[in-house]
């Protein structure tokens, strides 16, 4: 087993999607069980809130202008933000934040699954 990946290594696992990769890389397995990501994904809620938007802009990870595409959309409004999940052009979680921080935090929450 190679070293634990860096927070950077990490994150971006987590926000391409790339996850899986990154744990064969690092366990050196092809059959893997879930518990086994555990061993590689170390970064906590609190560290990719604050990594995120100091290493990345809003437009880079999540969707911003309204399209068939499944994921996770944060719409800038007069008064802020609404996020949600689109799967099938149907919309989940929908929630109006106001600011750049809290849609991060909703990112992180629902996209990413680390809940407080």
């Amino acid at each position: 087993m190679k070293d634990a990946p860096s927070l950077k290594e990490q994150v971006n696992a987590l926000v391409t999607g790339t996850k899986f990769e990154l744990v064969c890389e690092h366990l050196g397995k092809s059959k893997l069980k879930e518990k086994d990501y555990d061993k590689v994904f170390t970064v906590t809620r609190r560290e990719l809130v604050e990594y995120l938007p100091n290493n990345y802009t809003i437009d880079q990870v999540i969707r911003t202008k309204k399209s068939p595409r499944d994921g996770f959309y944060a719409l800038k409004g007069i008064y802020g933000w609404t996020t949600f999940i689109q799967e099938r052009e149907i919309r989940f979680n929908q929630e109006k934040v106001e600011s750049e921080d809290k849609v991060w935090e909703q990112y992180v929450s629902i996209a990413l699954g680390y809940s407080s």
